[in-house]
């Protein structure tokens, strides 16, 4: 409950730094099956994250400190003819599982 406390106050934070997304690339899956074809990928590369219908072009804020592989990211999205900016916490887990924390909701995806 503390981290995710600490996450929910990251959203707010507005803080420009130089981190980058290295740490987080990679392929996920909602499920954990890592098929090619499944609706629940979201894939992360250099400063961009794709789910399956969207979008999101990431510019870093801050990492988080005590929170381990975690950074707060500024994202321009788009996707199903809409587009939208939002704030989003990105982090991984022990595992290497990624936990995607927006303003309304938290989701996990199984590394690939």
């Amino acid at each position: 409950m503390r981290h995710f406390i600490a996450a929910v106050a990251a959203l707010t934070i507005a803080t420009s730094a130089t981190a980058q997304t290295t740490d987080l690339k990679g392929f996920y899956d909602l499920s954990g099956a890592c098929s090619a074809t499944s609706d629940g990928q979201v894939t992360i590369t250099e400063n961009h994250i794709a789910w399956w219908e969207s979008a999101c072009d990431l510019t870093p804020l801050t990492p988080i400190p005590g929170l381990g592989n975690s950074q707060v990211f500024d994202a321009t999205c788009s996707g199903e003819g809409y587009e939208w900016t939002t704030r989003m916490l990105l982090m991984t887990d022990d595992e290497g599982d990624l936990v995607i924390l927006l303003p309304d909701y938290v989701t996990e995806y199984r590394r690939c």
